[in-house]
């Protein structure tokens, strides 16, 4: 019975954390679309939906979450050097 009880207890520890992980996650998923569409697809002239790699759309985000931490002066907080975000592109 204490068993169950903890897994139960870990479980609604748990859920919000996961939850908090989703909502960054669709977040940031809604930068990365918003970006390629304004700044590379609609430059290119694409009109059709592109299918990129996961692993693309995922440093895309990466370095979007990047400038926004060193727009947000959050770099001197963090304690780590990253290059700039300009330089990434």
């Amino acid at each position: 019975m204490t068993t169950q009880k903890m897994n139960t207890c870990q479980v609604t520890e748990v859920v919000p954390i996961l939850e908090a992980f989703i909502r960054d996650a669709e977040y940031m998923a809604h930068l990365a679309a918003q970006f390629l569409d304004e700044c590379l697809i609609k430059s290119l002239g694409f009109h059709k939906p592109l299918c990129l790699p996961a692993e693309f759309l995922m440093e895309v985000s990466a370095v979007i979450r990047i400038a926004n931490w060193q727009r947000g002066a959050l770099m001197p907080v963090l304690g780590i050097e990253f290059p700039q975000s300009a330089r990434m592109w």
